[in-house]
Parts: C-alpha cells; structure tokens; sequence
C-alpha cells in the first residue's frame, strides 16, 4: 500500500509525496531529499502528530516511524541558528 504524506513548510507551502507502508528509515531519507531538498534535515525538523520525528538519529527514528500513515501532515519547522538538538531525541 502506498501512504500520502503532505509536508507543511513554515512558509506555509505545501508539498506532497508518496511511499511505500514498509518503508525504512533509508527510504523516508531518500523521499525528504527528493521533496523538500537534499540537507532538508540539516536546517529543518520534520513532527508528526505533535512528536518530532528524530530523522538525525535511525534509532530513534524508528521508534517513532508508526506516526508515518496515510494522509499524515508532516510540519517542517526550521531549527534556530546556534541552538542545540536536545529536543525530545537527544541530539543528532
């Protein structure tokens, strides 16, 4: 089955894609390059229904990954110039 993912922007731009339900954390890391742009991750944080996603760290990451289904809205908020990743995942 194929889920749809609509990525909101800050700027409020909208972009959409698609990928496969038994993707892996490789997989979702090629589609972000390919939608939103290669280094997305370096600048951005991508949060699904409230949780950031932790796409800095493959572990973390697929923990989180059931919050990935078919229509999700993913927000990309922009990470603060000089501020650390000590978030909800521990750092990149």
């Amino acid at each position: 089955m194929v889920l749809n993912i609509c990525f909101m922007t800050e700027n409020g731009k909208k972009s959409v894609a698609q990928l496969q339900d038994d993707f892996d954390y490789k997989n979702f890391m090629e589609m972000i390059d390919k939608t939103l742009g290669v280094n997305t991750i370096e600048h951005f944080t991508l949060v699904a229904k409230g949780k950031d996603l932790c796409v800095h760290n493959e572990t973390q990451f697929n923990d989180r990954k059931n919050l990935i289904v078919n229509g999700v809205n993913i927000f990309v908020g922009r990470r603060m110039i000089g501020g650390n990743a000590l978030g909800a995942c521990g750092g990149p």
